[in-house]
């Protein structure tokens, strides 16, 4: 079944009358594990909000799963016995505790019954309280990424540094690149991450960009002006920035990955994007 149907079947088992249809232990392991096998697809691509695929994680709270939570880790893993539990922390709400799997986070009661997934806000401050779980999860190695397949943008002394994910048709990558401008003392190093299945001239658009003279100005004036860049061929990082995305568990865009790791999907504001890069070191 595709990913798309998925999560179409997901959507069907919210109702109540299908929750009422999964009582029993088999259509709960039929539930969670569309869950988890939905989960890393449900950061849609061009989105000005980060993944819906995390939930918040109360880190005051950590206590070790073993000893605190053994009847309901017990319990899950009989549901879904292929996926891995990394994790049970409390959440925010009392009583639902996040489950990580892997790159996935998820919500479930203390029982193991109920399967919450997706964003929790706060209604007072309109926060978005699942970003730092979703950026702490899906933490990277930094020293892992090929700077020789980006090229980068320097502002400032440029100690900061900010590597970032980007399509040159995504309207929200394009939104991002006029937060830029009012950042200082940061390096952004962009690896080029053209979403074909969206954007079908995306590829080419990007390869162009690449193979430009002056790399940087072809990418300022596509995001900011809409200006093409003429067809070009030449030997390109494009299809090796595609494997490291699938591999770090990247499918949006625009993605951001800060100094410390954290992973960030979305079209964040230079105010965020500071606040999240810290004071200069």
């Amino acid at each position: 079944m595709s990913i798309q149907r998925w999560i179409q079947h997901f959507e069907d088992l919210l109702t109540i009358r299908k929750l009422e249809a999964v009582r029993s232990a088999n259509a709960l392991a039929i539930l969670l594990s569309a869950v988890l096998a939905a989960s890393p697809v449900l950061a849609r691509a061009d989105s000005p909000a980060p993944s819906p695929q995390a939930a918040p994680v109360d880190s005051s709270q950590q206590v070790s799963r073993v000893t605190k939570y053994p009847e309901l880790e017990a319990r899950l893993k009989t549901v879904i016995p292929d996926h891995p539990i990394d994790d049970i922390r409390p959440s925010p709400i009392p009583g639902v505790f996040a489950v990580i799997s892997g790159r996935s986070i998820i919500y479930v009661d203390a029982s193991g019954k109920y399967v919450i997934n997706g964003h929790l806000f706060d209604a007072a401050t309109k926060q978005d309280l699942s970003v730092e779980a979703i950026a702490e999860v899906n933490r990277v190695d930094t020293r892992i990424l090929p700077l020789a397949d980006s090229f980068s943008e320097v502002k400032g002394n440029g100690k900061r540094q900010l590597y970032v994910f980007s399509d040159p048709d995504c309207p929200y990558c394009k939104k991002l690149e006029t937060e830029f401008p009012k950042l200082t003392d940061v390096t952004i190093h962009v690896f080029l991450f053209p979403l074909v299945s969206l954007h079908p001239n995306a590829k080419r658009n990007a390869i162009a960009v690449w193979c430009s003279q002056d790399r940087q100005r072809a990418w300022n004036d596509k995001m900011t002006a809409d200006v093409v860049p003429p067809a070009a061929s030449c030997d390109n990082p494009v299809d090796r920035n595609l494997a490291l995305a699938e591999k770090l568990g990247i499918n949006g865009t625009p993605t951001l990955i800060f100094e410390d790791g954290k992973m960030v999907p979305g079209a964040l504001s230079a105010a965020r994007i500071d606040a999240m890069l810290g004071a200069e070191q």
